[in-house]
């Protein structure tokens, strides 16, 4: 967006604001240059490589919405098929007290998700020890249950929050349900009124229902003093990309996957009326960063046209960098398809784990290239070498 001419300007704001996390995301863009650099140093290093600078931690499949679309829970979303007891559960938090002990004292960021990481029944617990060890930590939330954050984000000043909303109120909530919007919006609006208002995005997913509100999405945000925008484009996978990669895992993991067939849904938005949206957004003044994975229109369009192509020169690095934990304690390298696990936090070290066979073979294919439901995945544009801002 119009911000990113602008990145020192950018930064200066967001420092003024919330210095701590500023601090936070300068330390980490360091770090994530001098993994880059690695990777391009070793370009034949599967294995032995040095501990995740990110962990993302699914509390909990469970959640209170029952969102349109959604992978887990949606119409078509892999947690309907699941036994009941399967997606109930919630991750151990000795287990992640075992974890800290280890990683901790390096201060690598948290990510915590799930489901709906506010569902977790021990979230204050957690917080709390995370803030012990001062890691810096995003919750990826629905925001609904936002209003009874105040007292944890008050003893943890390394909380930062990003909440799903999908337009404005009538948009949204024939998304995620009845009322939820307004719901949302009052959890923010407490949260900005502490003496020491934490960080607040927005992730908001480009669908058919808001393409053609986004500038007045954007304003109405900004106007409620979030810190952050991300237009997000919804994931989708095709039925041949399903295919494809149900034959690579058989191929090269003996496992048949079935998580990922939660992203087979169509997708269609009309990409005129996206650019119209979207030039209009680069063109305005913001105090904010609105941020996209699209750099400009025609990676809409290629986006939707070809789908089984990258948008943009790119190429995925999580599993260099990022580690994803299931609520059972289990290392999926890529939590959006956990079908693919590397092995249990119960039963080994997170390093024995990092470098064991399941992420040296993936990571050797992914040098080769991307597998074939790679394209369409947010993970290949958040740990995109090339990306400047975000």
């Amino acid at each position: 967006m119009k911000g990113r001419r602008e990145p020192a300007l950018q930064f200066l704001r967001l420092l003024r604001r919330h210095p701590r996390y500023a601090a936070g995301l300068l330390r980490k863009k360091l770090r994530l240059a001098r993994r880059y650099r690695w990777i391009r140093r070793h370009p034949d290093r599967c294995d032995r490589v040095p501990p995740p600078l990110v962990y993302k931690l699914v509390l909990t499949y469970r959640c209170n919405l029952d969102c349109r679309g959604c992978f887990q829970w949606g119409e078509g979303g892999w947690c309907r098929r699941e036994k009941a007891e399967e997606v109930a559960g919630e991750i151990d938090l000795e287990l992640v007290e075992r974890l800290l002990a280890r990683v901790g004292p390096g201060r690598p960021d948290f990510i915590l998700t799930g489901g709906e990481p506010l569902a977790y029944s021990r979230f204050a617990d957690l917080a709390g020890l995370l803030g012990r060890y001062r890691c810096h930590t995003t919750i990826c939330t629905n925001g609904t249950l936002l209003g009874r954050q105040q007292e944890i984000t008050a003893r943890n000043p390394y909380l930062a929050w990003l909440v799903s909303l999908d337009g404005p109120s009538r948009v949204n909530d024939a998304i995620r349900g009845a009322g939820v919007y307004d719901l949302v919006v009052e959890g923010i609006r407490r949260l900005k009124g502490m003496n020491r208002p934490p960080w607040v995005g927005i992730q908001c997913t480009i669908r058919p229902e808001n393409v053609s509100l986004l500038f007045s999405f954007c304003r109405e945000m900004a106007d409620l003093g979030v810190d952050w925008i991300l237009l997000n484009p919804f994931w989708f996978v095709t039925e041949a990309e399903a295919r494809a990669y149900e034959s690579l895992l058989a191929e090269h993991f003996r496992i048949t996957p079935r998580e990922h067939r939660g992203f087979l849904a169509p997708f269609a938005i009309d990409a005129d009326l996206f650019a119209s949206q979207f030039e209009a957004i680069q063109a305005a003044d913001w105090p904010i960063q609105i941020s996209s994975y699209f750099r400009n229109t025609e990676d809409m369009r290629l986006y939707l046209e070809e789908p089984d192509a990258l948008v943009g020169d790119r190429r995925c690095h999580k599993q260099w960098i990022r580690a994803d934990i299931t609520p059972r304690g289990e290392i999926a390298p890529c939590i959006q398809f956990p079908d693919l696990l590397a092995g249990s936090l119960q039963e080994r070290s997170i390093m024995e784990l990092w470098n064991g066979p399941v992420y040296a073979r993936l990571r050797g294919i992914l040098r080769r290239g991307p597998l074939p439901i790679c394209a369409r995945c947010n993970n290949i544009y958040l740990y995109d070498a090339q990306r400047k801002t975000l």
